[in-house]
């Protein structure tokens, strides 16, 4: 939906009306009055004053009217073809409401309609959640997150059919890894044992030969000995200390699964509910693929829940579809609501898609009460280029009195981008034909 005029008739018979550019129309108006003026324009959508008039256009491109004269039913009109519409935009017996064919709640739209820029900057912890995971790409995150659901799911429901939980398994899983480990200590000790066999049987007495027989085979062949059983020493000792880091390995696995010892872990699985050993091992390997999935998902969202990130999966791509749209956009590095222009640009993402989420795919208008105050110019410049981008899909009307910033807005209105109205409030509403955009 594009509002196109809103306009107001006084019982005196004074008129006073706001022209509104389909992007972007930024009102210069006075601090004391802007907070007053941008919820009055608002308010005109649903109002059930007389005299408060609002022409827009639908999607689809259908004109229409919402007619609120004094002394006579309001009524909206489709402007194509003069047709009377208003039993699709009545509310109660007498008022007409420009929002009413989307359903929604009066609840919801002052603060998804409206925002200042400290509205902007405080993010939710959710909508915090969205501006991390924007930092990675889409399909990515989708793709582990699936996996992290997924592997869970099927953890329970193996666990389910053995009467277990999933902390059981993980246990058994433990015992798994201590057993595993055994295994490589096993291997070790064997590779250790032969290597130092050979030190024994051929590090000592060879090199002594050789050096005896240093006449004989010359000194290269000798040096050459020499530095050969000096590497199969060297072996010895790093198996050595391989061994020694097994056998620590072993001991923190024993740990793990509450025992010291492998007798105790034998007798703990025959008495556990999971001794039949090709359940065990199925649980098992669902564990594993569990941990494995939930590492990934944890490294690249924290602690951001899977499952809510597959709820939001629509919204994510959506908002990940606008942001590479109007690339480049800084996002801020923390969760911190700061009123800085990285926070007020993840904002404007988060109201831009909670306001198509709110409209069923019907685009609505997007009011600001001068989100940029108190920043500086250089920050005030990425957010004035990303609001010019975001207008061509979202209209927005801005009330400032900043100076700098209504002199960037006329110069986007030479370029057709943009439209300026004037408000004067300090000027007797008896003396105003009209306030019409420049």
């Amino acid at each position: 939906m594009q509002l196109d005029r809103i306009s107001y008739q006084y019982p005196d018979g004074t008129t006073a009306a706001y022209d509104l550019h389909r992007r972007l129309t930024v009102i210069d108006v006075h601090p004391a009055h802007r907070r007053a003026l941008v919820e009055h324009l608002l308010a005109a959508l649903s109002s059930e004053t007389s005299g408060v008039h609002v022409e827009f256009t639908r999607d689809d491109n259908q004109s229409l009217v919402a007619f609120r004269p004094y002394g006579a039913a309001h009524r909206v009109i489709d402007l194509d073809d003069g047709q009377d519409v208003t039993d699709r935009y009545r509310v109660g017996a007498d008022n007409v409401d420009v929002l009413a064919p989307l359903g929604l709640e009066q609840a919801q739209i002052r603060p998804t309609l409206l925002a200042d820029g400290s509205e902007l900057a405080q993010i939710d912890p959710t909508e915090g959640w969205m501006t991390r995971l924007l930092a990675h790409d889409a399909a990515q995150l989708l793709a582990v997150a699936r996996g992290a659901v997924s592997s869970e799911r099927a953890l329970r429901e193996a666990t389910a059919g053995v009467r277990s939980t999933p902390e059981a398994v993980a246990a058994v899983a433990a015992v798994s890894d201590a057993y595993l480990n055994r295994e490589v200590t096993t291997a070790l000790e064997q590779r250790h044992l032969r290597i130092r066999l050979a030190t024994l049987f051929i590090g000592i007495p060879v090199p002594v030969s050789a050096v005896i027989s240093l006449n004989t085979i010359g000194w290269v062949p000798a040096v050459g000995v020499i530095l050969g059983c000096g590497a199969l020493a060297g072996g010895c000792l790093i198996y050595e200390r391989k061994l020694d880091r097994a056998v620590e390995a072993e001991h923190r696995a024993l740990r793990a699964a509450g025992t010291g010892s492998y007798q105790e872990l034998d007798a703990q699985l025959e008495n556990s509910p999971l001794a039949d050993a090709e359940r065990r091992q199925q649980l098992i390997e669902a564990a594993h693929r569990y941990r494995e999935h939930t590492a990934a998902w944890q490294e690249l969202a924290g602690d951001i829940p899977a499952p809510w990130v597959l709820a939001q999966q629509g919204r994510l791509l959506e908002m990940a579809g606008l942001q590479a749209a109007l690339q480049p956009v800084p996002l801020p590095e923390t969760n911190d609501a700061t009123a800085s222009s990285a926070a007020i640009l993840a904002g404007l993402i988060a109201r831009a898609s909670a306001i198509r989420d709110l409209g069923g795919g019907e685009a609505l208008p997007l009011f600001l009460d001068d989100p940029l105050a108190g920043l500086a110019w250089v920050e005030k410049v990425p957010v004035l280029e990303f609001l010019n981008r975001l207008a061509e899909h979202q209209q927005m009307v801005l009330c400032t009195d900043d100076m700098a910033i209504l002199g960037w807005a006329r110069l986007e209105a030479i370029a057709a981008n943009a439209a300026v109205v004037d408000v004067n409030p300090g000027r007797s509403l008896t003396t105003v034909d009209s306030v019409s955009g420049s």
